[in-house]
């Protein structure tokens, strides 16, 4: 599965827990920006774990997001 099916995927679950619109929204767009960097990384949702999400986490922080 790719990184527009898995957000797709999380939207809906979202929505069926009567998640917010704006929420939904913010979700997507902090999750869009994840996919984006993860996929310049040569990372799909299935490889993606917590070593990942940390070196990400590191980069915005160096980066002052």
């Amino acid at each position: 599965m790719g990184w527009s099916a898995a957000l797709a995927l999380l939207d809906a679950e979202l929505a069926r827990r009567g998640a917010a619109a704006r929420s939904r929204r913010a979700y997507a767009s902090d999750l869009r920006q994840l996919a984006s960097w993860a996929t310049r990384h040569g990372a799909e949702p299935a490889t993606t774990d917590v070593r990942l999400l940390r070196r990400y986490a590191a980069e915005r922080s160096a980066a002052g997001a």
